[in-house]
């Protein structure tokens, strides 16, 4: 972890506090702990391990021993594309194995020209009148954004059918995120799904015969050295959109377009306005409409058509991700900027080297790393696009900065401009 008790074994004299307390914001885990570890966790050891490998190289950044050298970064970043009507979300899986796009729901558009008075009225008569509907009932008054949360989480038609029994007239609202499915489809060069043959693979014993096996499919050893027994369990779709087959039948890229995702997914937009210097915006569960690969492998040799996540393939829709993401952007009236989050890249220590101006800290100080996000760095640059921005957020062991960089753009945002972001 970085930050803690920082009253450990020393590495060495120091001649003031400060100087002491930056020895140790970067402070490794001790060998003893991570053997004791692996008797137990060989998992957490390894993750162990690789926090230290991360602690050194930060290390080594803000000593000056390891120089920025700019590289692709193929995964694991997310980016928030803002526009006059909100953002337009992008998140790569670190696996490489999916990616998820998020833009408002038509709901937002509807809310954004209600009355902040109206939005918390209705929002908390609705909370005292359906208690029973909430996970978790709240006794306190829902504020300003809780209220907006309650009422964008609302199916269109049930929304308008609640304002309209609290005397709201429907307003007329611009709505630039009716996203059709010939969009997705021409874009990602996916076609509408239809459902296919599921075939289930379970991991069993040795010589089973059950109901988890079908008398004509012989049981198999996987490469995890599992013997693994197969059942037909009939038709399904499994989401909206699918690809054709995967070279060597080793199944589809299945899509889904859906007002609900399983997972919530943050984005990052950076504010230097704010305390924080960012806003979060939460996409996924009910908060926006998504378009997702599906996460999940389920193909095997009975189902050929059964989604795949394989890194490569999944991989392999990046640029069309960007070219549909730059589409619905213009479709919200033109992009303006692009927040990309690339986890950990920097130190504040660079930032200097690196001819960014105006650095400042947001929260913490220079002295004591706590991380976790106490600490947040702000800096600025300007560039042939325009005043780039970049905030340095502290987190923990293996991301200790989050490197979150703001860059202006031409509202015909397009995906060569996105794929060259990568690049930092």
């Amino acid at each position: 972890m970085i930050g803690g008790d920082i009253a450990t074994k020393d590495r060495g004299y120091c001649s003031s506090t400060t100087e002491r307390r930056k020895m140790f914001q970067y402070r490794r885990i001790e060998k003893k702990e991570i053997t004791v570890a692996a008797e137990h966790d060989p998992m957490r050891a390894s993750i162990m391990m690789l926090a230290n490998l991360t602690l050194a190289e930060a290390e080594q950044k803000a000593t000056g021993g390891k120089a920025h050298e700019p590289k692709f970064h193929e995964s694991g970043w997310s980016m928030a594309i803002e526009t006059p009507h909100g953002i337009v979300g992008l998140w790569s899986c670190w696996l490489k194995n999916q990616f998820y796009l998020g833009y408002p729901k038509r709901t937002s558009f509807l809310v954004a020209v209600l009355a902040d008075e109206t939005v918390i009225k209705i929002a908390n008569r609705f909370r005292l009148e359906h208690a029973d509907k909430f996970l978790v009932p709240s006794e306190k008054e829902f504020d300003l954004e809780g209220s907006r949360r309650v009422l964008i989480g609302f199916k269109e038609n049930d929304l308008i059918e609640l304002l309209l029994q609290n005397g709201v007239q429907i307003p007329l609202f611009h709505d630039g995120a009716q996203i059709m499915d010939q969009l997705i489809i021409d874009t990602l060069g996916v076609d509408l799904a239809v459902p296919v043959l599921q075939v289930a693979a379970t991991a069993v014993s040795d010589n089973y015969e059950g109901e988890y096996k079908d008398n004509d499919k012989p049981l198999v050893k996987s490469s995890a050295g599992q013997i693994v027994a197969y059942r037909t369990d009939g038709q399904r779709l499994w989401a909206k959109f699918c690809s054709t087959r995967v070279a060597g039948d080793q199944g589809r890229v299945w899509v889904d377009h859906t007002d609900f995702n399983s997972h919530a997914y943050h984005f990052d937009v950076v504010r230097i306005d704010s305390p924080e210097g960012i806003e979060e915006v939460s996409c996924g569960h009910n908060f926006s409409r998504g378009i997702c690969t599906f996460p999940f492998s389920f193909w095997n040799e009975y189902a050929p058509d059964g989604p795949t996540t394989e890194p490569e393939v999944i991989q392999s829709y990046r640029e069309k991700f960007f070219a549909l993401a730059c589409k619905i952007a213009r479709l919200m009236d033109g992009a303006s900027a692009v927040n990309i989050n690339y986890n950990f890249v920097l130190v504040p220590e660079q930032l200097s080297r690196l001819d960014y101006v105006d650095i400042s800290w947001l929260k913490g100080n220079a002295d004591i790393r706590q991380g976790w996000g106490r600490e947040v760095v702000c800096a600025k640059k300007i560039t042939d696009g325009g005043q780039e921005t970049i905030i340095l957020k502290s987190g923990n062991s293996l991301v200790p900065w989050s490197t979150i960089r703001r860059v202006p753009c031409a509202s015909d945002l397009t995906a060569d401009q996105l794929i060259k972001l990568l690049t930092f």
